[in-house]
């Protein structure tokens, strides 16, 4: 018979006990979702506006600490402008997907590396992201609402949404609003 140290044993289970932590903390993903800011028009291709440059550059320092790893945008050059400024100081390069590609962006954001994601998506696609990544169902959101920070955290086949607001537009901060699937 073998004797194994008791020590050695301890050690083993620690260990082991670390894995399986890490393991289920490394289920968890947030995704952190927005509408592009402001435009210049509603022309389908309109660019931001000067409002709209100045809510990208609120939303990068909002997100800067936030460990976003990855960033999603359409192939809309406002949506893309308005990932600019995070991305450029995160470093990263945003990864475009065609407005129309629901499914293909679902599935890149549920089986990706990256467990801090930011999408910049449009008016109608943002609750479609939502409710396709099993978060529930959200109001539409308005023409004049730019301010909505949607966050999904997925852990396994669990999703959590939670709704804020991000730069003050004159109107007073909304509370954070946990919100359940099918609300």
């Amino acid at each position: 018979m073998v004797r194994v140290n008791p020590w050695l044993r301890v050690s083993a289970v620690i260990l082991l006990f670390g894995v399986a932590v890490a393991t289920q903390a490394q289920a968890q993903r947030t995704i952190f979702l927005v509408r592009h800011a402001e435009k210049v028009s509603n022309a389908p291709d309109a660019v931001l506006n000067d409002a709209g440059h100045a809510r990208a550059e609120c939303l990068a320092s909002t997100l800067a600490d936030a460990g976003i790893q990855a960033i999603y945008v359409t192939d809309v050059r406002r949506v893309q402008q308005t990932a600019e400024p995070l991305a450029a100081r995160l470093k990263l390069t945003p990864i475009v997907t065609p407005k129309a590609d629901l499914a293909g962006l679902v599935a890149k954001l549920r089986s990706g590396d990256a467990m801090q994601v930011l999408v910049v998506g449009h008016q109608d696609t943002v609750p479609k992201t939502i409710a396709a990544l099993g978060a529930g169902n959200v109001q539409p959101i308005a023409d004049s609402q730019f301010d909505i920070l949607f966050v999904v955290t997925l852990e396994g086949r669990e999703a959590r949404l939670t709704k804020l607001h991000y730069c003050d537009c004159g109107q007073p901060a909304q509370p954070n609003q946990g919100m359940k699937p099918g609300q």
